[in-house]
Parts: C-alpha cells; sequence; structure tokens
C-alpha cells in the first residue's frame, strides 16, 4: 500500500509543471470543460494566472504546450490574456479551444511579458561640450567672431 501511494505521488510530482523560481506569474487554477457538438468534440480551457512580483506586467501572452506520457509535444497554442497587464497581485484570464487530446498528459504554460524590475544603474554622462565620438577630449573653443 506505501509503495503504490509513493508511486502515486512520483507520478504527481512528476506530471506537474511548477513554476520555475522567480517567474512573476503564475497559474493559479485550471479548468479543462468538454465541448461536444455534432461535428467534432474540443475541450475548453480556462487558465487563471496571478502577478506575484512586486512590479507590474505588461504585453503577457501565454504558450500552451500539450505532452504525452513520453514527453512528446502534441499541441501548441497560444493565447493573450484578459486583461494582458497586471499590477502586482492582480489576476487574469486565459480562454483557448483545443482539440479533445486523449494522449494529453501533461500541460506546460510558457509566459512572455515585459516589465518587471527597472534596471536603473547609473545614469549615462551627458556630453555636453565634449567630442561627439565620446573620447573623453573636450573640443576646442572657438573665438568669438570681431
Amino acid at each position: 500500500m506505501k509503495s503504490c501511494l509513493a508511486a502515486l505521488l512520483w507520478i504527481a510530482a512528476a506530471l506537474a509543471s511548477p513554476a520555475e523560481a522567480g517567474d512573476p506569474v503564475v497559474v493559479l487554477q485550471e479548468t479543462r470543460t468538454p465541448v461536444v457538438s455534432k461535428k467534432y468534440r474540443s475541450v475548453q480551457h480556462v487558465v487563471l494566472l496571478k502577478n506575484v512580483s512586486p512590479y507590474p506586467v505588461r504585453g503577457l501572452r501565454v504558450t500552451v504546450e500539450f505532452y504525452d506520457l513520453f514527453g512528446k509535444l502534441l499541441l501548441v497554442r497560444t493565447g493573450t490574456p484578459v486583461p494582458a497587464s497586471l499590477d502586482p497581485g492582480d489576476t487574469a484570464t486565459l480562454s483557448l479551444s483545443t482539440p479533445t487530446l486523449e494522449a494529453a498528459r501533461q500541460t506546460r504554460y510558457r509566459v512572455q511579458y515585459a516589465g518587471g524590475p527597472t534596471s536603473r544603474g547609473r545614469p549615462r554622462p551627458r556630453r555636453g561640450r565634449r567630442d561627439p565620438a565620446g573620447r573623453g577630449r573636450p573640443i576646442p573653443l572657438r573665438p568669438a567672431p570681431a
């Protein structure tokens, strides 16, 4: 019994796609709803994303990848969540439709965004009356016309 439980936990941990350390946007919840029509069957995916960083992110795009048990890529879909810009602590919803994939065992989310911490290093020195090539030699002043 213990070995079965340990194997089940190991499989669940292997199939889970944890967020990488330092990711500002994480998946909070995922819902899959089968949609059956007369022509074909599909699945409606609804994903809840949250900005867990102290910085705002903008221009969110999410790529969803579906893999089988052996790690073979089955399908890739890309979508834009609503809203596409998140302040710290805000959430967004991504909704997309895919065909029914019986062999899918793992889902991986890749989040692309802009924003984050500002890179405020040293300010660029002003050139003023320096050589435009930036070599640091001052430009000689012209005498005033008489």
